[in-house]
């Protein structure tokens, strides 16, 4: 087997055995929002989640929350006042990507009136 372009092989693998590839393994893990995070218990949840760099982003019907890269929440924010949604409009259906070319997370999200 050989790695992936760019990838280390972890030097502990044993001769004759498959590598095991150093970037398979997660060094850090970390816990998102869950359904409690979201005013109004919105079921089901619309979990959504960008990981940049520096940071991730998770979105959750109706709450977005940036992490640093060891899970430490930096910020939780209503995505309603994010998007500036105007009165009578509820917010549905969050996206988040990041785009690594421009170094910036995109988001796009429904507005219905209500």
């Amino acid at each position: 087997m050989t790695p992936a372009k760019g990838a280390t092989v972890d030097p502990a693998a044993t001769p004759g055995s498959s590598p095991r590839l150093a970037a398979a393994h997660a060094r850090f893990g970390f816990e998102g929002m869950n359904k409690s995070d979201n005013p109004g218990d919105i079921d089901p949840p619309d979990s959504q989640i960008a990981a940049g760099p520096q940071h991730v982003v998770e979105f959750m019907n109706v709450t977005g929350r940036v992490y640093d890269k060891r899970g430490s929440a930096l910020d939780t924010f209503d995505l309603g006042e994010f998007f500036l949604t105007p009165e009578h409009f509820s917010v549905t259906s969050p996206q988040v990507t990041y785009d690594a070319p421009s170094g910036r997370f995109f988001a796009v999200m429904v507005a219905e009136r209500t």
